[in-house]
């Protein structure tokens, strides 16, 4: 069987992206594959749902951004992996690298090149808005220069996935949204159509259960990075207050699951805004409280892929997102199995998600149509289509 490496920043279990390879890597594992997993930093987070036959190598003094979690990219860094990586193809046999989370830097110069085929998987939307900080001079120079910024921006994403795409045997977006996008701004390259293609995140939780056998509370759930640039939970806490104004709501309750950065400006929002019925829950395994929550908020600025939403409708939890990122067309059927609301539009997003509070017949038809569109990302499924990438790879 096929000798396959998965490329990360941060290993074991850190994030959503962590996440993921742990499931695909568990599932490729029973089937017979052999499964490495080359990372670049240490986590203090243990994962013991882990496959013991799963091969870690870590690659020590490998500098990045602990903000922004980018790589600071150099010619010495960067010949530092490729060394590391160039032996490890030949000492391990291996077939297939999976680029999760590294630069094109690392790998465009192997000497052993031919000997591997490079997936590159991207994580985010390919037409990205990036999110201006409005504060200071350079705010205001840029915001008064954002149709210029956001071409510059544009093009500027656009070439890197072209240095990807000359890089890789395949690029891999997370949805067929992003997908299309990116050929149809390259309608006239063939080679982008051939060395393309989606493949969806797998579900990380094993839940079988029919949901309309398990009693919910009247939760609303966040689950995120405490990072406002990127969650935008300001947004949440602005409505939660008009929320706390509704005598008919008062036994609803919002939970904040996650930690971050910005954990200390949220905590003094929620006591500047005086609410009351708002729990900070810190880092923590979700799936209890998915277990209990009946809907689930996302305000995102983007999003590659909203896997918290998919795994809130695993669960029986009805979302309601801003539409601010187009594979969440690909999660939710609007006023089907979830809500989705205009970008900004903080009225319309308070009137829906109040609607939802009031009705539980309509929470319950949302919530069994959500955990029946789940089937299409079942580990299982997703490895499928992984496996038929890799024959592809064959050809």
């Amino acid at each position: 069987m096929k000798r396959i490496a998965f490329l990360h920043r941060i290993w074991p279990v850190y994030g959503g992206g962590e996440t993921v390879t742990k499931c695909l890597a568990n599932e490729m594992v029973k089937r017979g594959y052999h499964i490495f997993v080359v990372y670049t930093k240490k986590s203090e987070r243990n994962d013991p749902s882990l496959d013991k036959r799963i091969v870690q190598r870590y690659i020590p003094d490998i500098p990045y951004d602990e903000n922004s979690s980018e790589f600071f990219v150099n010619k010495e860094t960067a010949h530092k992996v490729q060394s590391f990586i160039d032996n490890f193809i030949v000492e391990n046999g291996i077939d297939i690298l999976i680029n999760q989370w590294w630069p094109v830097e690392f790998l465009e110069n192997l000497e052993n090149r031919k000997k591997v085929k490079i997936i590159k998987c991207l994580h985010m939307d390919p037409d990205t808005k990036k999110v201006l900080n409005t504060n200071g001079i350079k705010g205001i120079i840029l915001k008064s220069i954002l149709p210029l910024y956001r071409y510059l921006e544009k093009k500027k994403h656009l070439y890197s996935l072209d240095k990807y795409i000359s890089n890789s045997d395949k690029l891999v977006f997370l949805a067929p949204s992003f997908m299309n996008y990116y050929r149809n701004e390259r309608a006239n390259k063939q080679v982008i159509i051939d060395k393309t293609d989606f493949v969806f995140n797998p579900l990380v939780y094993d839940v079988e259960t029919n949901i309309t056998e398990k009693p919910k509370d009247n939760i609303v759930l966040f689950v995120g990075r405490l990072l406002e640039k990127h969650k935008q939970l300001s947004r949440v806490l602005k409505i939660w207050k008009q929320i706390e104004t509704d005598e008919s709501l008062q036994d609803w309750k919002l939970q904040i699951v996650g930690d971050g950065p910005d954990r200390k400006f949220y905590e003094d929002m929620v006591s500047s805004l005086n609410l009351k019925r708002v729990f900070m829950e810190g880092y923590r395994i979700p799936l209890p409280y998915y277990e209990k929550a009946s809907l689930f908020v996302m305000t995102s600025a983007y999003e590659g892929w909203g896997m918290t939403l998919v795994e809130a409708q695993q669960n029986g939890v009805v979302p309601i997102a801003m539409d601010s990122y187009s594979s969440l067309h690909d999660i939710i059927q609007n006023n089907v199995n979830g809500i989705i609301v205009d970008d900004n539009d903080s009225v319309s997003f308070h009137n829906e998600l109040v609607s939802l509070m009031k009705n539980p017949n309509k929470r319950l038809y949302m919530a069994a149509n959500g955990f029946k569109s789940c089937e299409k990302y079942k580990v299982s499924v997703i490895v499928d289509k992984w496996e038929k990438i890799f024959k592809e790879l064959e050809q």
